[in-house]
């Protein structure tokens, strides 16, 4: 009788680790949905996510007699184009501690009252509102005296968030019809999509010897990576941008002797990034700005 075929115990050890590193996605459509509540507060939050209630910024204000649906803004500018400091609505979301986050897409259905604002414009931002990514071109929401009667608007774009990293999302109001502040908006059904993965990229941490360091941050031209070996190590020093695409190979796995070593990093489009680096079975993460 033939014995039964078992696979040797390496093989099987391999396998096993191979399995736990395998990076594990939770795939849902919706990450946070709110609807109508007139104080901003979200009906669902997605499971391994944080994220707070719809807020206004940059001095927009709460109307006085609002409608009864939806979430009402007045105060926004008569300026024709789009910027970051006009007014806004606001909302941080956030991956819990084990998880990443991947943006898909966002939708808000939108009105605006017929003093304005006749445009808006979505944005976010990875690094605490310091920089700000937006749609590149304008919305338009509804122009009515109707309340809830809205347009939908929509932005497909793919945003990876890390742990311990947020995003703020805003929908940026300007281009009313009067600087008074009298023109209103409503926003309605803001629905952001994507999914949480479990460890696909590794968490930022610090270097014990505050030895790996990147200066200036933000870049504004040329960086130095900088770190010290104690002693000949194998090295390898990456740079990513915030889809997990490899954007520089400064160093590929390659033996170097103990010692301070010093990169130049230059030629990279603005942005965020993250340098890996990586020290025998060691890595670490820092987040870069290039502005």
């Amino acid at each position: 009788m033939k014995k039964p075929f078992t696979l040797p115990k390496q093989i099987i050890f391999a396998l096993a680790v191979l399995l736990i590193c395998i990076s594990v996605t939770k795939s849902f459509s919706q990450v946070i949905v709110y609807t109508n509540d007139t104080g901003g507060v979200l009906n669902s939050v997605a499971a391994h996510i944080t994220a707070d209630t719809l807020k206004r910024v940059n001095g927009a204000a709460r109307l006085s007699t609002p409608c009864t649906h939806g979430f009402s803004t007045r105060g926004f500018t008569n300026a024709s184009t789009y910027s970051d400091t006009t007014k806004a609505v606001q909302i941080t979301v956030a991956p819990n501690s084990g998880y990443h986050l991947k943006i898909d897409s966002f939708k808000a259905d939108l009105r605006s009252s017929t003093t304005g604002p006749g445009k808006a414009r979505f944005a976010y931002s990875l690094d605490g509102g310091t920089t700000w990514t937006d749609q590149g071109t304008d919305q338009t929401p509804n122009n009515s005296t109707n309340c809830d009667s809205t347009v939908t608007c929509r932005w497909s774009h793919t945003v990876l968030v890390n742990y311990p990293g947020n995003l703020m999302f805003r929908i940026y109001g300007f281009n009313a019809s009067v600087s008074t502040g009298t023109g209103n908006m409503q926003l309605l059904n803001l629905i952001i999509s994507g999914s949480t993965i479990i460890t696909t990229m590794v968490p930022e941490i610090g270097f014990d010897e505050n030895s790996f360091t990147i200066s200036p941050n933000p870049i504004r031209q040329n960086a130095t990576i900088s770190y010290h070996l104690n002693h000949d190590e194998t090295v390898s020093l990456k740079v990513y941008n915030v889809i997990g695409q490899l954007v520089k190979d400064l160093a590929g796995a390659e033996s170097q002797a103990g010692g301070t070593k010093n990169y130049s990093l230059s030629a990279i489009e603005p942005g965020i990034y993250f340098v890996k680096l990586t020290v025998g079975n060691s890595s670490y993460l820092k987040k870069i700005i290039k502005l």
